[in-house]
């Protein structure tokens, strides 16, 4: 199975049950968290959320989750499972993001980060989002032990630029 051979789609059918999965599989390294179904669905019914999914025709690989108010966005998660990550699928969910918001006006778009998920870190920075705050003690794990988030931005037309994002 080549990285090619995998599309990404909007969904609107009940996929809450393979979100949780897909989150606790993808963060379960971290000692996070899963969120469970009922959190996706409250985040779904938002106003301005989309999820886009991906898969190979078989097997869900992952999702990113995101809204938008305004000229503004936030991207809320992201997540593969494991057997999925380092193939440049997360690159193309955040390809198709940025793209997606930039048709809608977006200028901004926001997210929160675990200061030491470097996977992610690197990811974001490929698309050229940078720090502009952090929050201390932000997450906890399952252990206990608490993580500094550090918050970055992307201001989109930039990122289209220096992307190449076409």
């Amino acid at each position: 199975m080549t990285e090619q051979s995998y599309i990404c789609r909007l969904f609107t059918d009940n996929v809450l049950q393979a979100l949780s999965d897909i989150h606790a599989e993808a963060f379960q390294a971290m000692d996070e968290r899963p969120w469970r179904p009922q959190e996706f669905l409250s985040l779904i019914e938002m106003p301005g959320v989309v999820v886009r999914l991906t898969d190979d025709g078989t097997d869900v690989a992952g999702y990113i989750l995101y809204r938008s108010v305004a000229d503004e966005a936030e991207l809320i998660t992201v997540a593969l499972r494991p057997g999925y990550q380092g193939r440049g699928i997360a690159a193309g969910l955040m390809y198709d993001m940025i793209r997606d918001l930039a048709e809608r006006g977006v200028e901004k778009i926001f997210l929160e980060v675990r200061e030491d998920n470097e996977r992610a870190l690197r990811l974001y920075k490929d698309f050229a989002f940078t720090t502009c705050g952090k929050r201390p003690d932000y997450y906890q794990t399952q252990s206990g032990k608490r993580f500094d988030a550090l918050c970055l931005c992307l201001i989109v037309n930039k990122s289209l630029s220096e992307k190449k994002i076409k």
